[in-house]
């Protein structure tokens, strides 16, 4: 294996942090970070990759790798071969390029792997964004709006549900207002429908108004007595920007309720 290989290397050359060239170009290779440059990087030299020693910690880390590379390719196994190459943790191996472009593209594709995988193999694309730092809310809204684009309600239902403990609610309720702004012009009902999945009475203030729906938004920003100023101030400056652009008197209720809880 792999794994075993590099152990046996280790404790063949024995190692030493200032012998070893591999942790510090690791990052920019594998994971995404650290300051590779062309001298130190053993992936663009045959000289140097001969000469690589690592420690137990390297050799756990890319074990961990090897292995989320390998889970990956099972899961993704039914797309045609030549599309497996496009699903590559590690980095490219081109000696022209080093530093940030390296790092951007390999960090871009990594984030591409996670969010593919969100809507087949939650707990996999967990592992990726977790072990290689990615930007969980970011993969999460791009895969939410993704799903949101397709009309596929029960995905993107099942997806809100998986994310729920791993990020906090503020973040959970902007990853729901993606979707939301997605729905909103093409399906108002779908869009209404996803206002039950957020969290933060300001967010549903925002949501209903997004959507058009001012008396819900009040409601919910002068629920049970508790008053948001804030939230209601919102709903009036909405409902006289909709009287001043449509006319009539349409709004005149809400923006006198809003006045007499302000005042």
């Amino acid at each position: 294996a792999l794994s075993d290989q590099l152990t046996f290397s280790a404790r063949k050359q024995g190692y030493s942090r200032k012998q070893s060239t591999f942790w510090r170009s690791t990052p920019s290779i594998i994971s995404g970070g650290g300051t590779a440059t062309p001298e130190d990087s053993p992936i663009d030299s045959p000289r140097a990759a001969s000469s690589i020693t690592l420690s137990e910690a390297e050799i756990i880390f890319l074990r961990t790798c090897v292995k989320l590379q390998r889970d990956v390719v099972k899961v993704l196994e039914k797309l045609p071969p030549e599309e497996l190459g496009s699903y590559s943790l590690f980095g490219p191996r081109r000696p022209h390029q080093h530093g940030e472009a390296v790092k951007a593209e390999l960090v871009a594709r990594q984030c591409k792997i996670a969010e593919a995988l969100l809507q087949i193999d939650f707990d996999l694309a967990f592992r990726i964004i977790g072990d290689y730092q990615l930007d969980a809310m970011n993969i999460y809204a791009g895969a939410a709006a993704g799903l949101a684009q397709k009309k596929q309600m029960s995905q993107l239902t099942e997806l809100l549900h998986n994310i729920g403990n791993t990020i906090s609610d503020d973040e959970r309720d902007q990853i729901v207002s993606t979707a939301i702004a997605v729905y909103a012009p093409g399906d108002v009902r779908a869009a209404r429908g996803l206002v039950s999945h957020l969290t933060l009475d300001h967010s549903k203030v925002l949501a209903n108004i997004r959507l058009g729906r001012l008396k819900e938004a009040l409601d919910v920003a002068s629920e049970g007595g508790r008053v948001a100023n804030e939230d209601v101030q919102l709903v009036a400056n909405e409902a006289m920007e909709l009287r001043k652009k449509e006319g009539g008197r349409k709004w005149d209720g809400i923006i006198r309720q809003c006045s007499q809880i302000l005042a």
